[in-house]
């Protein structure tokens, strides 16, 4: 046979005989304690033969079902069915207590027959007695010995009455106390019951957390909610007590304040900690709400060391049952002493060495307090530094505060760490003190004066010279400078003030610009640079030449002019080449020229010449007819924004005409051409008038030369001399009968160029 088709065969008998007896119905039941959900099952008996089956619950919750009638826990329900033949079941499932907690369970039938089959119905338990609590407020503040309320709103939201019972947890019993704490409440009814607390008089501050429980008889149904009440410190004891202090050779006697700050009347037991040589004259006080009492220390005597003892003051509540404790700390001294308080320097107070100037005598301050229970008559006195104690004699009572003053004098100490003894004698007491402070230069400056410290020479022509000062802080604090000038308004500077750091330099620019109607001669200032605790003074003393009033003096010259052409017309006219130099060391506007007494035509406009520039304007003499003269002087006008200038020059037509030449004749070189020449209108304007003449003889011969005029040889010696010198040609011409080439040639010698040296900035 096919072992396959065995197989198969077997199957179906095992699946024939699984399914031999079938239980149907619904295996999912809601439930409460009160009320059983009921269910109808079918059980069918699917094999060939007659069969008996028992039917039986078993395992946990076994008791909670009957089946037709029958508790089937304690005794199977047997049934008998025919082949094919079914019956119907009817069951009640609930829990056969109400102590059962609400939550899903299950109960197992086990049907036998030809074999056992399982079923298992799951069984959900609800919750039918139902209520709500509520507890308000949430948290509550109380403080020791005090009573506080709290709402219990319950409901019965159940379908049945039922029997409360309340109770508490978290706190003690005692604290608490409902206004019901049993009662029965319909179904659908509400109640308020009122919650005392009152927690004892010593019950620990802190929040404290407790639960509300409602019961329902007979069951495990209950409803609880939390809430917590926070119990604050009544009991305020405060302790204080100031300067405390004992001697070691007598009894003496402090004071300690205690007041009770709490809302109720307390009894306080009180004591000493720390130390031996102390005691309350009373063990024990008792204080109203808000009462204070002043309580007795004494301080016996005692070998301890002096200096300061720490201790404890204890209070213990006997109502609260609190301990309170304060730290203090007592002064152990002798009978007759002085202590030193406070040192101040200079306005501020001395905590370790200090630092001071030495420009400055510095003045300490002590706060001397009599710390003994004796006055003290006492002599001070400093040593090591000059000092002057104010007083230096003096009564301290006991207890007493005094200050002294003590002004050091440190003018003739050098920077650096001084000493100095503080001496303090009385009756029964003597006391040395030695100190230490920094003696600094702080406000030391220096001043580095450049060129200032030499006469300074200044051109009035528009010259002007600039020097730097450089101002040095030496010393170790910062200092504002500033700088000032009692002397003439044309010396400038900058800055006028600064900050100049320790150790740091600061430069200060001066600029000396005489203008142009400055007086020659000695002009002296005084510069002053002030720092905070310094001053420098340094005398500045310049000469000025030039200017307006620049003395110009005389001088003789010889002119040989020459003549360039003829025109010859009906009049005697003279083309003539003049050649007008600026000599000056500043601009000078030309503004026309013209001649005297004789009729002129230049061709010129106006124009403005630049230091040392040189320009050449071409000029016609109208001589005239009938002219016969062959020697006569020409007078030039020079109008110029600084004045109109007058110069004479003479020509001699008899000498033969030669190559033009231009020659340069500084303004001082040509003022006494002529005799009747007066002096210049503004002496500061150098200008060299340059005339060229070219001579030529009224005759029809020309070509015949003469000798070469002097005054081109003079000219070219004045020109070697420096320009501020030019005046002194006139001032060695007046009174002198030397030869003008002569003069010359000795102010060369005394004037030799030299070049000017340059500031220096630092």
């Amino acid at each position: 046979m096919n072992k396959n088709i065995l197989l198969i065969g077997l199957m179906l008998c095992l699946l024939g005989t699984a399914q031999a007896t079938e239980l149907t119905g619904d295996f999912s039941l809601e439930t409460d304690c009160a009320v059983p959900d009921t269910a109808a099952y079918v059980l069918y008996n699917n094999s060939g033969s007659t069969r008996t089956y028992e039917i039986s619950a078993v395992g946990q919750n076994s008791e909670w079902i009957n089946l037709n009638g029958e508790w089937i826990n304690r005794r199977p329900l047997a049934i008998t069915l025919g082949s094919g033949q079914s019956e119907e079941l009817y069951a009640f499932v609930k829990p056969q207590s109400c102590f059962i907690e609400p939550g899903e369970y299950t109960v197992t039938l086990e049907i036998k027959g030809d074999g056992t089959t399982t079923k298992v119905i799951d069984v959900r338990v609800v919750e039918s007695r139902l209520l709500d609590l509520e507890i308000s407020p949430q948290n509550n503040k109380i403080e020791q010995c005090e009573k506080e309320e709290f709402e219990i709103e319950l409901k019965n939201n159940g379908e049945r009455n039922e029997r409360i019972s309340l109770s508490i947890e978290g706190i003690p019993q005692s604290w608490a106390s409902f206004s019901l704490s049993e009662m029965l409440l319909e179904d659908g009814a509400s109640r308020t019951i009122m919650l005392g607390i009152e927690p004892a008089c010593d019950a620990e501050t802190k929040e404290h957390e407790f639960t509300v429980r409602a019961n329902i008889k007979g069951s495990s149904f209950f409803k609880q909610k939390t809430a917590s009440i926070t119990i604050e410190d009544s009991q305020a004891i405060v302790i204080t007590a100031q300067n405390l202090k004992a001697c070691g050779e007598k009894e003496k006697t402090g004071l300690v304040k205690i007041k009770n700050n709490g809302p109720v009347e307390d009894k306080l037991t009180v004591s000493i900690e720390g130390i031996n040589w102390a005691f309350f004259e009373t063990s024990s006080i008792t204080l109203a709400s808000g009462e204070e009492e002043t309580v007795a220390i004494t301080f016996t005597e005692t070998a301890a060391e002096n200096g300061q003892h720490d201790f404890y003051v204890k209070t213990h509540s006997t109502k609260f049952n609190k301990d309170t404790e304060k730290e203090f700390s007592v002064e152990l001294q002798d009978c007759y002493n002085i202590s030193i308080e406070s040192i101040e320097l200079n306005g501020e107070l001395v905590d370790k060495t200090p630092t001071t100037c030495i420009e400055n005598n510095p003045v300490y301050k002590f706060n001397l307090t009599n710390d003994g229970v004796e006055e003290i008559d006492t002599e001070l006195k400093v040593s090591g530094l000059g000092a002057s104690v104010s007083p230096a004699f003096m009564t301290i009572e006991s207890g007493e505060n005094k200050k002294i003053s003590i002004e050091l004098d440190l003018s003739k100490e050098q920077p650096g760490e001084k000493n100095f003894t503080l001496t303090v004698k009385g009756n029964n007491f003597a006391m040395q003190k030695d100190y230490v402070l920094v003696v600094e230069d702080c406000f030391n400056i220096q001043v580095d004066w450049d060129g200032l410290i030499q006469v300074i020479e200044l051109d009035a022509n528009s010259k002007s010279e600039a020097y730097t000062i450089v101002v040095k802080n030496n010393g170790s604090q910062n200092q504002n400078i500033s700088v000032e000038v009692d002397g003439p308004k044309w010396i400038y500077f900058e800055p006028e003030e600064a900050i100049v750091e320790a150790g740091e330099e600061k430069e200060v620019y001066l600029y000396f610009a005489p203008p142009y109607d400055t007086k020659e001669g000695k002009h002296t200032g005084m510069i002053t640079v002030k720092a905070d605790k310094a001053k420098v003074n340094r005398k500045i003393e310049t000469v000025v030449y030039g200017g307006l009033y620049a003395d110009l003096g005389t001088a003789s010259v010889k002119t040989d002019a020459e003549l360039d052409e003829i025109v010859e017309t009906i009049d005697t006219t003279l083309k003539v080449s003049i050649k007008l130099s600026n000599d000056s060391n500043s601009l000078i506007r030309v503004l026309g020229l013209s001649t005297k007494d004789i009729n002129s035509d230049f061709e010129f406009s106006e124009t403005t010449l630049q230091p040392e520039e040189t320009i050449e304007v071409p000029v016609r003499l109208y001589l005239g007819q009938g002219n016969e003269e062959t020697v006569f002087d020409v007078i030039l006008l020079v109008e110029t924004d600084k004045g109109t200038m007058e110069r004479t020059v003479s020509i001699n037509l008899e000498e033969e005409p030669e190559k033009e030449e231009a020659i340069n004749i500084g303004l001082f070189g040509l003022v006494g051409l002529t005799s009747g020449l007066a002096d210049l209108l503004l002496a500061a304007v150098v200008i060299a008038v340059i005339a060229i003449f070219a001579a030529v003889a009224l005759r029809a011969e020309a070509g015949n030369t003469s000798k070469e005029s002097g005054m081109k040889h003079l000219v070219e010696d004045v020109q070697n001399i420096p320009g501020k010198k030019l005046e002194e040609i006139g001032k060695h011409k007046k009174g002198n009968n030397k030869n003008l080439h002569d003069i010359v040639k000795e102010i060369k010698k005394k004037h030799v160029v030299k070049k000017k040296p340059v500031k220096k900035k630092k």
